[in-house]
């Protein structure tokens, strides 16, 4: 799924340079949509993808489960019911990740949108689409909900996508130091996708990206490395 802060369109360049590092393990402990993840298990490593979010962490255990289950179309009303239900489940994943507004956690119904001068959008059939494409899923992926997870086997390596810090005016780019300093108290290699670039860390990767939520101008997004 495309939207702001996924990696879909660097999700195969991402994994290609972290296969090159010679890991066999990675843990990821932001998964997300699993972008990276997913293209990183096809080339045969083991990864081991964790979210904080317990609807995530439900979702993707039921893909992996059953690869022909599709969730059904979510109307405004079911949307608004999955929002503020205290109940965590794989339709509530769906809801506030794949037809939210730029797929930030229930941002805003967009299951289908209807733009002036455009053809009407249908959010839910192109988010099916990208189901059917990615299942079943590999092998190589186990998922956990804990990310404190990460931390209890041996792996080889790290990626980090962290959430960014939303502000009343919109998204911020930057990461709080408090990530920062947990980046760099994991042990080996870690790998981190981030808009701002940090000293003590390696430049593997850089891109600039337009995001119309923004305000149109282009933001470098950079994949760091540092190595413990």
């Amino acid at each position: 799924m495309q939207h702001f802060g996924g990696k879909s369109r660097q999700a195969s360049r991402y994994a290609a340079i972290i296969k090159k590092g010679g890991h066999e393990s990675v843990c990821s402990p932001f998964c997300g949509a699993c972008s990276v993840e997913l293209e990183l298990a096809r080339t045969g490593v083991q990864v081991l993808a964790s979210d904080g979010n317990l609807s995530t962490f439900m979702f993707w255990s039921k893909v992996k489960a059953t690869p022909t289950w599709r969730p059904a179309f979510v109307t405004y009303e079911e949307y608004q019911t999955l929002r503020y239900s205290p109940e965590d489940s794989a339709e509530k994943f769906w809801a506030g990740h794949a037809l939210s507004y730029g797929g930030r956690w229930f941002e805003g119904y967009s299951a289908i949108i209807k733009r002036k001068g455009r053809r009407t959008e249908h959010v839910h059939e192109a988010a099916v689409r990208w189901l059917d494409r990615i299942t079943p899923l590999p092998t190589t992926i186990a998922f956990s909900h804990a990310v404190q997870v990460c931390l209890m086997p041996p792996v080889d390596a790290y990626y980090l996508d962290p959430p960014y810090r939303g502000t009343k005016d919109g998204y911020a780019l930057k990461l709080t130091e408090n990530v920062w300093s947990w980046a760099e108290s994991l042990p080996g290699v870690v790998y981190l996708s981030e808009y701002q670039a940090r000293p003590g860390w390696t430049i593997v990767d850089e891109r600039q990206r337009h995001h119309a939520m923004q305000d149109g101008a282009p933001k470098t997004e950079y994949l760091m490395m540092r190595k413990k």
